[in-house]
């Protein structure tokens, strides 16, 4: 027999705990918390036939402010962490960015983030440019492109490899470059820039 949920009583003190609920389980943004709650609450809206409640924004606001007060949202460390895990799949400079973007960050905590990557590059002497090599490297690892495929390519699958990198917002000399080097040469570089780093 099914047993009909009681409506739910939509204020700040039910927000606060479905703010909770999702940190529990997820690391976010302040901005993508916010897209998250209001989403919950319109849905509960269309389910239960409520009308719109006008303090709801400002409670999101004030409920979204105290999860930073308890420390439990840092969009500085979020961004950061999200921008390690990216590069490290192989996913380029730009892509990253975007990604981060696409996550509520702005502007400031995105470059902080690459900044912090940049500087865990640095005690190999690695520049801006070297970190795209590397991140390049993991993407063709991961896609098995070039030295890392299981059977060589011919000159249309190559060129299809080339075309899949600049999508992933590689420059194209770049992909180039990465899918002419032998398996060595690439292993090289992921253990040069890689190793004893947390990305």
């Amino acid at each position: 027999m099914r047993v009909n949920k009681k409506r739910p009583q939509i204020n700040e003190a039910y927000i606060v705990g479905a703010a909770y609920r999702y940190l529990e389980r997820y690391a976010t943004s302040e901005q993508n918390l916010k897209h998250v709650l209001r989403r919950k609450i319109d849905r509960l809206c269309q389910k239960y036939d409520l009308e719109p409640i006008a303090e709801t924004s400002e409670w999101i606001d004030q409920t979204v402010a105290k999860m930073v007060d308890l420390e439990l949202l840092n969009d500085q460390a979020y961004a950061l962490s999200k921008a390690k895990s990216y590069i490290n799949r192989g996913n380029s400079r730009r892509m990253t960015e975007k990604k981060l973007q696409a996550k509520g960050l702005n502007t400031a905590d995105i470059q902080y983030a690459l900044a912090e990557i940049d500087k865990s590059f640095a005690q190999s002497d690695a520049d801006e440019e070297k970190i795209e090599l590397y991140a390049a490297v993991k993407y063709a690892r991961r896609r098995r492109f070039g030295a890392f495929a299981k059977k060589v390519s011919d000159n249309e699958q190559h060129q299809k490899h080339i075309n899949s990198m600049c999508r992933a917002g590689f420059a194209y000399d770049f992909a180039k470059q990465v899918l002419g080097m032998t398996a060595e040469e690439l292993e090289d570089i992921l253990y040069k820039y890689g190793a004893g780093r947390s990305l």
